[in-house]
């Protein structure tokens, strides 16, 4: 089996975990219950979100306060999920600025005509653009 196919296999075996589990996970239970680390725990969540992705399901966290692991839920309705994909929206919006900063301080010291520099170029025209167009939807 290759590792995609084993953080394929092991992204179904948490969701069918979770689905069974009302209450949540955290990464340890889930990393004790599949004897793997958390580390492939975290990995094989991106891959069952992914798989997920076109479905009404989803996997979230629910934060339990300043100390502990957050529990992983699976959410069987948009609803259900509305404020850990509000939550999400919010960091992914946070990251494409921060992203677009580095991109531009890229362009600044790299050699023009280099791949870094022109790669650069790219990801701040591109990020600059989609942040245009996010902050007209929400005007």
């Amino acid at each position: 089996m290759t590792t995609h196919e084993q953080f394929e296999q092991r992204g179904a075996d948490i969701v069918a975990l979770l689905a069974a589990s009302p209450a949540g996970l955290t990464l340890a239970d889930l990393a004790a219950t599949l004897h793997c680390t958390e580390a492939q725990v975290s990995t094989s969540i991106h891959w069952a979100r992914r798989a997920l992705a076109d479905t009404d399901y989803n996997i979230v966290c629910d934060p339990p306060g300043y100390v502990g692991q957050w529990p992983y839920h699976l959410a069987a309705t948009k609803a259900e999920a509305h404020e850990w994909n509000d939550n999400r929206m919010r960091d992914g919006k946070t990251r494409l600025v921060t992203i677009r900063a580095v991109a531009a301080s890229i362009v600044v010291a790299a050699a023009p005509g280099s791949t870094e520099h022109r790669e650069a170029v790219l990801i701040e025209r591109s990020l600059t653009r989609l942040l245009e167009d996010l902050a007209d939807i929400e005007v």
